[in-house]
């Protein structure tokens, strides 16, 4: 169990390219849905629902992650696993240089969990999950600022992730109710379990226990309290595209000197179609990733609710072309 629980070198992830092409079906749809509601559905019930035979479903899931249109994971707060210094950052490029292969580039460096293209102020927003603003420090001066083809960057750290929902359906309809911070009383164990859903978030209960020596009824009781508290999810990571949402953006706010960023924050969290928010330093007080049916959404999302928040002075909103995400899996060991 130690080699688990110790935190070793994080593994290289898969880059996902998470973009509409592979040809799916509408079955695929309605099972991407379903894994979105809860990654751990059982084959049993997928079948059921979709009236298919088991071992179709089982092969309809393993083709849908091997051509990178899904994947299954553990989404959890970075602080809870130990990544204590995030930050957004938004990209210049050269002229010339192709925002698509530079995203590409970027994932080079093992803090980069996240990249997408973009129209507006920047060419590309990336996302770094660092353990200290130390290392966060010396990615940026030792790692993006030497990648060819960057003309400037801008630096906004995460001093709070707000909310976070990569169930894009969820997004869309939320409860009426306030957020909620999770809780982190995490020993060894609970660590190994999200090491190893990280990895494959269907991962059989049993095979859980054998690796950490554990019983199986623990590993079940250990993962429902983690869901219940709001530690983590397990869920599939999709390009919303293929749910029917055409168009992704990042909508950057500052508030008023008089108003709370939380309260604002609060409020913003709550609306449809809103899937990541952060608190940040920096030029923006906060940033957060917005996934609409297509543009009439994105504009009424803007001028009917956004726009009235009491407390917002400006806003800037950055239109996503494509992006490019590799999940996270478990601290690295520092260097």
């Amino acid at each position: 169990m130690d080699e688990v629980a110790g935190m070793p070198q994080m593994q290289k992830a898969n880059l996902l390219r998470a973009g509409p092409n592979t040809a799916i079906d509408e079955i695929d749809v309605r099972l991407i849905r379903l894994l979105q509601s809860d990654g751990r559905m059982s084959f049993v019930a997928l079948a059921n629902d979709l009236q298919l035979a088991e071992k179709t479903v089982r092969k309809r899931i393993a083709d849908l992650r091997s051509t990178g249109c899904m994947d299954i994971t553990v989404v959890t707060d970075p602080r809870s696993i130990g990544y204590h210094s995030i930050a957004m950052v938004g990209v210049k490029v050269d002229q010339g240089t192709s925002r698509n292969e530079l995203a590409e580039r970027l994932f080079e460096l093992e803090v980069v969990d996240y990249a997408v293209t973009a129209l507006g102020a920047y060419d590309i927003l990336v996302e770094l999950v660092c353990h200290d603003d130390s290392e966060l420090a010396t990615q940026i001066d030792n790692g993006l600022r030497k990648i060819a083809g960057i003309r400037d960057l801008e630096v906004f750290p995460y001093l709070r992730l707000h909310y976070q929902q990569p169930a894009w359906d969820r997004a869309q309809d939320k409860p009426n109710k306030g957020n909620v911070p999770p809780k982190y009383n995490l020993d060894p164990v609970d660590l190994s379990i999200i090491r190893l859903l990280s990895e494959d978030g269907r991962k059989p209960f049993l095979e859980i226990a054998r690796l950490l020596e554990v019983s199986e009824s623990q590993i079940r009781n250990r993962y429902s309290r983690l869901v219940d508290d709001g530690t983590l999810q397990v869920l599939a990571i999709t390009n919303p595209k293929i749910l029917g949402y055409a168009l992704s953006a990042w909508v950057s706010v500052r508030v008023s000197a008089n108003r709370s960023i939380t309260e604002v924050a609060d409020i913003l969290a709550g609306f449809s179609s809103v899937a990541y928010l952060a608190i940040c330093a920096g030029r923006y007080d906060i940033m957060m990733e917005v996934i609409c049916v297509d543009r009439d959404d994105l504009y009424a999302l803007l001028d009917n609710k956004i726009r009235k928040v009491d407390g917002i002075s400006s806003i800037e909103t950055f239109i996503c072309s494509d992006f490019l995400y590799r999940k996270l899996v478990m601290p690295r060991t520092q260097k």
